[in-house]
């Protein structure tokens, strides 16, 4: 394996020392002594201890640990600060009666009147004013137009100018038109519709002293910003109340929810019928088009100093990045409406004496939003600040949030078959299914990489561009950012809307991996808790969604006592079916707890959280994935006294005493059955339990060709295993790629095409080492770029051991083809393909026999296994009853057998090799073997493709046996072996 090539280093500025401020008028903290150079960190692999300090001078104890819950507000702020000095940026907000409100406009419809326009009706309404004289100007549809909260209005805008050439002209009958007249100015030609949506205009000014240095002219007059607003027109009756303002928990108004972006219209109805107030606010900006953010002219940035050695500095305060500002806009709002209910009924009736806002609770807010917008959601609820250090935001939601919002640093499932096939549309009331194996995932310091994606964070970010290698020496992760939201005085809840694994880039395992460590926080204060909800993907706020939302602020906004999800009709159009074709609106169903509506089907290796709350065991293993039939020692990690193992049958406990840390379970092959082990550490604290996952050999051997975005466009492609590649990141054992027998330069690295080799040599890097699998790569310079389209070749894989199959080591060859997605048109772009579509990605031809990771309790019936029952519309019968799940679909696709007929037999074995014979000829190019005890270098094939000869690593002693296990073979009529077939080499 070739080695990273580091050429650059990359160093950090000090912050600069301040004492605290009083609240809302707060400087960065100063204590937090940032690292010069990442380099001089410690290397993490996992995820850092939420309750270690990185400073211990900070701790209020003394000692460096968080081991009481008021030591906890010391190390979110520790954490707080590292997530802004590196990832965000600062965050300079003013003082809360700086934010005004200066305007409440009642938005409306214009559309022509009766006659006016004649029979010249159009779908997207009318493109220009009639009989206009010849060389005026015309209005297209955009001019016409105006955006409601959930709707698009083709219509004549309010404020619309009508400009044409001459000084007036006629108009059929009516009065003239003259230059610079608006529709105000021809009421006759109009008819005006009230809309639901309000807009409230706001005036945002900085007298913060705190930040007199950083802030701009403007402050001192203030800018005006908008934000929509939709809020019950009377007062909606729920379960029988009457939800007004007295109904709410603080008994001063209806809660509210903040969209970053907006919902749609059934969402906002819905919302609103349940008393609940929606605004929906945006501050999104890309430099790269020239925007500028609301809150950059406020706080104007600084333009970073770039030195030869890459080296960047600039004034902290003045380097944030557009994630942080969206949530500071929506701050704002949450003043200009604070502020507005602090007003008298004579000075509301100045902005708008038609149009009053009613009483809204702040301190009852919810943030909420999809993929970036979600980030911005979340980190506008983290950082929101209202009076006396009490967070107005106790909820936030954000949907596929990914990189920058629930997705970290170091948590990867690239290059992995998921043991399930998650649902991905439905196509004529069929279910489309397919196996998919994840390529790229998308890690924080991915989207800091990206060209469109890296202004949403703070300049100090791209030391991650410069030095990705140093992702593990950072002395935090994501799942700092969810945790830094709890609190010891209420219940504060992060619900993390995830896809399945048809979306491998937002990388949801991740996600759910940063939830369970930040939960050990929540757990430790005993309030609230991040609940990570996966369902079929679709990239939105689902109307699905909305009532796992409502149910958590039901219960804390209204004191409700329960946690119902409520099936609503204003989401459905037929009974059952979401408006937005996304899946079912599920019957009502009550969870015994916030913790019950977590939903998700992945195994996450426990290793990445070695660590748990003081008043909790630890618990963890490096033994992630075993296989049926296999004895196994497994090793468990653990300060407890002992640890058990309830086995598949899920009555079976094995156990072991803990000496020095270190468990040791024997299972015997006949104990190792698929499905799932939990193992649970027992002793003096709270008991902490892992999963452990046991596939049957044919789910351990199972794999897919998955697709790898490169360059731009371009795409690699490889082999995706069920289980992690264990030694995938080895220097002195590492896997081997090959591109038609010749060795290719590769690196557990994607964002570099170079990499130095052993000898010194600087070349392309042509093949990425992935957690879970290998991809040839598409960089240009490397070898499969200059493949011509078209070609075919052969790309190898040796020396991969996988986490299931301990003891084993696996050589595989597939074939792929290069190929232009554009098919000559435009640019020319570059894929790899398998060539028998069948392969693309292969569906298994087996049935496996593996449980999901779905929780066992908590669900409703019939919801015990994934993809969870109710997320379509074909999944009820016309009455809106839950079928059972064998008249659904199977919970895996593919057919249980194949037309593969050929036979395979063991020719001949000696000290260095074996020989396969067939008993017709199969495709060389597409093979694979797993054996014991040795590797196999390459594939000897003889001419006419009826024998292999499977070459050693090394020579073996006479008498050794080695097993062997033939799982990929492909015949000449393109059919696939359907399973493995099972042989014994002894020579």
């Amino acid at each position: 394996m070739g080695k990273r090539l580091i050429c650059l280093l990359f160093a950090l500025a000090m912050v600069l020392s301040g004492t605290a401020l009083a609240e809302n008028t707060e400087a960065p903290r100063a204590y937090f002594p940032y690292p010069i150079e990442l380099e001089n960190l410690p290397d993490i692999t996992y995820l850092p201890d939420l309750f270690e300090f990185f400073d211990a001078s900070v701790d209020p104890n003394g000692n460096g640990r968080v081991d009481t819950p008021e030591e906890w507000p010391a190390r979110a702020a520790e954490l707080r600060d590292m997530l802004s000095y590196y990832v965000y940026g600062s965050r300079m907000d003013p003082l809360k009666s700086d934010t005004t409100v200066t305007r409440i406009i009642q938005n409306y419809a214009y559309t022509w009147a009766d006659g006016v326009m004649g029979s010249e009706a159009s779908r997207w309404g009318y493109t220009a004013l009639p009989n206009l004289p010849e060389g005026s100007y015309t209005m297209s549809v955009r001019d016409f137009s105006a955006f409601g909260m959930g709707l698009y209005y083709s219509n004549i805008g309010p404020d619309e100018s009508y400009v044409h050439s001459g000084d007036e002209f006629p108009m059929g009958d009516y009065k003239a038109w003259k230059e610079g007249d608006t529709w105000a100015d021809h009421e006759e030609l109009v008819a005006r519709t009230e809309l639901p949506t309000v807009t409230v205009e706001m005036l945002i000014k900085d007298t913060n002293p705190a930040n007199e240095a950083w802030r701009s002219e403007l402050a001192s007059e203030g800018i005006t910003w908008t934000f929509d607003i939709r809020f019950p027109k009377e007062p909606p009756v729920v379960d029988g109340v009457v939800r007004d303002e007295k109904a709410s928990r603080h008994g001063t108004g209806y809660p509210l929810v903040v969209g970053l972006g907006s919902l749609s219209e059934q969402q906002i109805v819905t919302l609103n019928n349940c008393g609940y107030v929606f605004v929906a606010v945006n501050d999104s900006n890309d430099p790269d088009r020239g925007q500028i953010s609301c809150y950059e002219k406020l706080y104007p940035p600084e333009d970073p100093i770039v030195y030869n050695d890459n080296t960047i500095k600039n004034a902290y305060m003045q380097d944030s990045g557009d994630l942080m500002h969206s949530g500071w806009i929506a701050s704002r709002a949450l003043d200009a409406i604070e502020n507005y209910m602090l007003l008298s009924d004579e000075e509301k009736d100045a902005l708008n004496p038609e149009v009053r806002l009613p009483a809204i609770d702040v301190y009852s807010s919810a943030f909420t939003g999809c993929s970036n917008n979600g980030k911005r959601a979340l980190i506008g609820a983290i950082y929101d600040t209202g009076k006396d250090g009490d967070t107005r935001v106790d909820i936030a939601a954000p949907s596929d949030a990914g990189a920058g919002g629930l997705t970290g640093f170091r948590y990867s499932s690239e290059g992995q078959l998921h043991s399930y096939e998650p649902p991905v549309q439905n196509v004529g009331g069929q279910v489309v299914v397919h196996n998919y194996p994840y390529g790229f995932c998308e890690e924080l310091y991915r989207a800091i990489i990206v060209s469109n994606e890296d202004h949403w964070f703070g300049d100090r970010a791209q030391i991650f561009n410069v030095r990705p290698d140093l992702n593990d020496n950072i002395p935090f992760d994501q799942h700092a950012l969810l945790a830094i939201y709890a609190s010891a005085g209420t219940n504060r809840y992060i619900i993390g809307w995830l896809g399945e694994g048809q979306d491998a880039w937002a990388n949801h395992p991740a996600s759910v991996l940063d939830s369970w460590a930040a939960n050990e926080v929540y757990e430790f204060l005993g309030k609230g808790r991040v609940i990570p909800i996966a369902r079929d993907q679709a990239h939105a706020n689902q109307d699905r969604d909305l009532p796992e939302l409502i149910a958590i602020m039901d219960y804390e906004y209204y004191n409700t006592g329960k946690i119902t999800r409520k099936y609503y009709e204003t989401l459905t159009s037929n009974g059952f079916a979401a408006k937005d074709g996304n899946g079912t609106i599920l019957p009502d169903y009550t969870f015994d707890s916030v913790a019950d509506m977590e939903r998700n089907p992945y195994f996450i290796r426990s290793a990445y959280l070695p660590w748990s709350r003081p008043t909790k065991h630890t618990l963890w293993s490096d033994c992630t994935y075993l296989t049926e039939g296999m004895a196994r020692a497994i090793t468990f990690h653990s300060d407890a006294d002992r640890v058990e193992l309830l086995l598949a049958d899920g009555e079976t406990v094995v156990s072991a005493d803990v000496k020095d840390g270190v468990a040791v379970i024997e299972l015997t092959a006949d104990q190792v059955k698929p499905g799932q082990f939990r193992a649970t550490a027992i002793g003096s604290k709270d008991p902490k339990s892992i999963e452990l996952c046991i596939y049957s050999m044919k789910d351990a051997l199972r794999h897919g060709i998955g697709d790898t975005p490169a360059l731009q466009y371009d795409v690699g492609a490889g082999p995706a295993f069920t289980s992690n590649v264990v030694n995938y990141a080895s220097k002195e054992d590492p896997v081997r790629l090959y591109m038609n027998g010749i060795e290719l330069p590769a690196d557990i690295y994607d964002y570099d095409n170079k990499v130095m080799l052993d000898n010194g040599e600087v070349v392309p890097q042509s093949g990425y080492l992935q957690p879970y699998g290998a991809t040839l790569t598409l960089f240009e310079g490397t070898e499969g770029y200059n493949v011509p389209h078209g070609e075919k070749v052969t790309f190898s894989v040796r020396n991969v051991k996988l986490n299931a199959l301990p003891g084993y080591i696996i050589a595989m060859d597939v074939e792929l083809e290069k190929y232009d997605p554009n098919n000559g048109r435009g640019a020319v772009r570059h894929r790899w393909a398998p060539t028998y579509p069948t392969l693309n990605p292969q569906t298994p031809v087996w049935e496996p026999e593996l449980l999901q990771n779905t929780p066992k309790s908590g669900l409703p019936a019939g919801e015990d296994r994934w993809p969870v029952l109710g997320n379509w519309v074909y999944d009820y019968d016309e009455n809106g009853t839950l079928k059972p799940v064998d008249e659904i679909r199977p919970i895996y696709s593919g057919p249980t057998q194949t037309q593969y007929d050929t036979v395979i037999t063991l020719q001949a074995c000696d000290a260095e090799s074996a020989t396969l014979a067939f008993n017709e000829p199969v495709n060389p190019h597409d093979f694979a073997v797993a054996t014991s005890i040795v590797g196999v270098s390459f594939f000897e094939w003889a001419d006419d493709c009826m024998s292999v000869r499977l070459v050693y690593d090394h020579a073996v002693e006479a008498g050794t046996e080695i097993d062997a296990y033939v799982f990929r073979s492909v015949d000449a009529d393109l059919n696939m072996i359907g399973g493995y077939v099972q042989f014994t080499f002894r020579f």
